[in-house]
Formats: structure tokens, sequence, C-alpha cells
């Protein structure tokens, strides 16, 4: 990552910081927009590729949806994607059993769960 701090990068650091969820690049570049009207999508991509480089973000990449981004050192958690209004948020811990239904014989490495429905906001 760039050494370098720039008032953009910043901005996006601290806009993952108090993230609750994963963010869109668009997502995160609306939030900006706000404080930095004339940010470019271009400097988003950027900052966000070098904060992944730095082990600051790591990617969420859910089935049919646009790569969202989260900061790494966060708790073991899942998804929740609203299918209204396309956000998804942070699922707390994990669910009692759940290694249980890997296959006897297998070894689970790792695993995702995502649930999806409608929000709080679009139900």
């Amino acid at each position: 990552m760039s050494e370098r701090s720039t008032p953009q990068k910043r901005l996006i650091k601290d806009i993952f910081l108090k993230s609750k969820r994963p963010l869109s690049v668009a997502e995160a570049l609306s939030v900006a927009r706000e404080h930095l009207p004339k940010m470019g999508q271009a400097t988003v991509y950027r900052i966000i590729k070098d904060f992944v480089e730095a082990d600051f973000l790591r990617s969420v990449d859910l089935p049919g949806d646009c790569t969202r981004y989260e900061r790494c050192q966060r708790p073991h958690h899942h998804f929740f994607h609203c299918q209204l209004c396309e956000k998804v948020y942070e699922v707390p811990g994990c669910a009692h059993g759940i290694k249980d239904l890997v296959p006897m014989g297998f070894i689970a490495e790792a695993h995702e769960l995502v649930f999806y429905g409608r929000c709080r906001d679009c139900a």
C-alpha cells in the first residue's frame, strides 16, 4: 500500500472503519461524495485495491452480486442480502451444529452462509 496519506485515502478508510456492513465500490463512492463531491470512481477502486493489498480490507463475493469489501479484522460472521435494496448486512456469529453438516470423511476448511430476503427497511 502506498504510504502517502491523501484526504481521499483517509476518507475511504474512515468510511470502512465506521461501516457495520460490507460496501460495494459504488456505496463507498456515494458516501465519499457527501464529503468530497469530486471524488472519482477510479480513485475509490485504486484506494480499495491498496487497502486489500495491505490486508486492511477483504473482498466479499456473493453469488450473482458485485464485489463488496469489509475490514479484515472482523470476527467470523455470515451475511444477509436484501433482495430489494441490494444491501448486504453482517450476521454475527455462527450457527451451532453447522460443522455437523459436513459429510463424514470430509474436511471443511471454511464456509460461508448467506441469507436472502428483505431487510428491516424493505420489509
